[in-house]
């Protein structure tokens, strides 16, 4: 019986210097080979596009050239995929904000007509307060005389807690009857210490020296000294009897101004037959105030509030997505749906506010407009703008690879 011989072993570690030269020699040609059938397969991709585009111009159907009629099958691959790659990406048709389906479409549409129709029958426009001894009417809104019984008893007199704080934290900036200058009626919209928001200033400086900073006829910073001294304690709790006034004011007649409302009043200038001081003074009088806004503010968080359930119940599951920049694309792109979708749904309900505003029996009316629903527009607007300008080139590099992958899956 003959004996196989045992199987050769290589020991590469005694393999000589001049094999190992060669082997990287051999390395480097075959990396240039790659290289070179890199190039030739650009420069045949570069000619397809070429004949495909100059066939495309002159209405020569892409199956009657000739160069393309052999091996149909794996030509028509990448027949499309040299179309579908030269549209999307080397004419710049790349998407800055996530498609909508039709789906998506209709919900943000129908945000925005329900936002328009909770503008017009529910919001709808305060036309007048008329105040007298011991109660008021209010007329125009029903949410706004809704949220206007809040804080009183069914007398129509403030609660108890609100006559406390009214009691308890007198402000030397309560002034409420300067000739010329200062009403009962507009007292709180003249004084920037009574702005719920931008106020804090002016109340601790008007607190702390004693006196009322308010805006008089011409559209100019008064201040008025008031001979009655806070005592040292009001001052040290200046930021404290601020917000009590506010608080104390809040449930009364005419209420709070809306917050940076009382800017309105150093535009004194004449426009047609009023000035914009003025056209605010009467909005005031007509009960658009905190309260109005807080009622203007229901149709607009309906709308977001419904965008952001619809979005949230149709998210894809993330949890197979395992890279990091692959999550940063996906919550980026959620992101843009959102605010593309929201700005759908306000353009809907700026435009229906601006019919109800243009539209009888308003006609006109500026208390009809939806401040709250413009400022949200807006926002929105400049969200959208900073999407579209923001620098997209890491996008569209994982965009672009996500092409490629797909086309050699097909390949």
């Amino acid at each position: 019986m003959m004996r196989k011989n045992p199987p050769t072993v290589i020991d590469f570690g005694k393999i000589n210097d001049s094999a190992k030269d060669d082997i990287k020699v051999l390395e480097k040609e075959i990396m240039q080979i790659e290289s070179d059938m890199e190039e030739k397969r650009r420069e045949i991709n570069s000619l397809l596009k070429i004949m495909i585009k100059i066939a495309q111009h002159m209405g020569i159907p892409i199956e009657e050239i000739p160069a393309l009629k052999e091996d149909r099958k794996l030509l028509n691959v990448r027949i499309d995929d040299l179309l579908l790659m030269d549209t999307e990406f080397s004419n710049g048709k790349y998407s800055k904000f996530p498609k909508l389906n039709t789906q998506d479409i209709i919900v943000c549409s129908l945000a925005g007509i329900l936002s328009t129709l909770i503008d017009v029958i529910f919001v709808g426009t305060p036309e007048v307060v008329k105040i007298y001894k011991g109660g008021e009417n209010f007329d125009g809104s029903i949410l706004t005389e809704a949220i206007r019984k809040i804080g009183n008893n069914d007398n129509g007199k403030s609660s108890e807690i609100f006559k406390w704080f009214s009691d308890k934290c007198k402000v030397p900036y309560d002034i409420s009857l300067k000739s010329d200058m200062l009403t009962p009626n507009n007292h709180r919209l003249r004084s920037p210490a009574h702005d719920p928001f931008f106020g804090l200033l002016f109340a601790v400086a008007d607190i702390i020296l004693g006196t009322t900073t308010c805006i008089d006829n011409n559209g100019s910073l008064a201040v008025i000294v008031n001979p009655n001294k806070s005592p040292t304690s009001e001052k040290w709790l200046a930021v404290f009897y601020y917000l009590g006034h506010i608080i104390s004011d809040m449930c009364t007649s005419r209420g709070i101004p809306i917050p940076g409302f009382f800017a309105t009043q150093f535009y004194t200038a004449k426009i047609s037959d009023s000035s914009i001081a003025e056209i605010a003074e009467s909005m005031y009088k007509d009960g658009y105030d905190l309260r109005h806004m807080a009622s203007m503010s229901v149709p607009v968080l309906v709308k977001d509030v419904l965008i952001n359930v619809y979005l949230k119940l149709t998210r894809e599951n993330t949890t197979i997505i395992t890279s990091l920049c692959d999550r940063e694309k996906y919550d980026l792109d959620f992101k843009l749906k959102t605010c593309k979708m929201k700005f759908i749904a306000n353009s809907i309900a700026t435009i229906g506010n601006a019919v109800k505003f243009a539209a009888p029996p308003n006609c006109g009316n500026p208390c009809a407009l939806n401040i709250v629903q413009w400022m949200a527009f807006v926002q929105n607007s400049i969200n959208m703008v900073a999407a579209s300008t923001r620098g997209f080139t890491p996008e569209k590099v994982m965009y672009n690879r996500q092409r490629i992958n797909k086309r050699w899956e097909k390949l």
